[in-house]
């Protein structure tokens, strides 16, 4: 139960992003997760954009402390890098690490040939790409660029190991919510499962430039894990 709700809350954190690419700015964001009462762990997301270059690397990382991870000492890193262009993030390489696991992955989008690849040791396979394909992690940055035009619903081509998926957001309206930096005006998306009781919540405060303050998720089982905002630096400046 606890790595899949972990899984998912890495899939719909979105991140702290300006609405236009020229406003980008590298950030490390860091999330507290629970599951009810009970502290699970830490969740930290980290983008840095070459300002010269307008090349990104995005990279998630969620892991389990202090008693649960006696019992359940889970670490689960994402790297999404590639590039940015007017339209937003085009990725180039993807991977995917869980801790103690074969569940490990790599992705190459090869552009000259318009095909999406495995790249490490498992499983061959490869499809052709629709168009602005991305990754379960780059999708979280383009939901910022789309949001600023203040949609009712989104969909977008997401590449996932061995298939390509649709996700689907819904808009639900407007909230308050209070974190460790005070208490925003969100818009409230969701992104459910047909014909599944997993469920997705994601608030995202506009005074953060679309940053997500708060997710939760519901599993399979109907246990709901909490991702709420603790920490953020933002580097206007980029690498250099």
């Amino acid at each position: 139960m606890l790595i899949p709700a972990l899984r998912a809350l890495c899939l719909l954190a979105l991140l702290s992003l300006p609405p236009a690419a020229a406003a980008l700015t590298s950030f490390r964001a860091e999330y507290d997760l629970s599951l009810g009462v009970v502290t699970l762990g830490r969740m930290s997301r980290v983008l840095v954009i070459d300002d010269h270059t307008q090349r990104y690397r995005f990279e998630s990382t969620m892991e389990t402390r202090g008693l649960v991870a006696l019992f359940a000492d889970a670490r689960v890193v994402e790297v999404s890098a590639g590039r940015i262009e007017p339209a937003g993030f085009v990725p180039e390489r993807y991977s995917y690490d869980k801790q103690g696991t074969k569940k490990d992955y790599e992705l190459e989008f090869d552009y000259t040939r318009n095909l999406v690849r495995r790249s490490d040791a498992g499983d061959a396979w490869e499809a052709s790409m629709p168009a602005h394909l991305l990754d379960k992690l780059s999708y979280q940055a383009q939901l910022m660029f789309d949001l600023d035009a203040a949609p009712q619903a989104l969909r977008y081509d997401i590449a996932d190991k061995s298939r390509l998926k649709e996700y689907h957001i819904q808009v639900l309206g407007s909230e308050t919510v209070e974190t460790g930096l005070g208490k925003f005006d969100t818009v409230k998306l969701t992104r459910e499962k047909a014909g599944s009781k997993r469920r997705t919540v994601v608030w995202c405060a506009a005074a953060l430039g679309w940053m997500a303050v708060k997710v939760e998720h519901r599993d399979k089982r109907g246990a709901v894990t909490t991702a709420i905002l603790r920490s953020l630096h933002q580097d206007p400046g980029g690498a250099d």
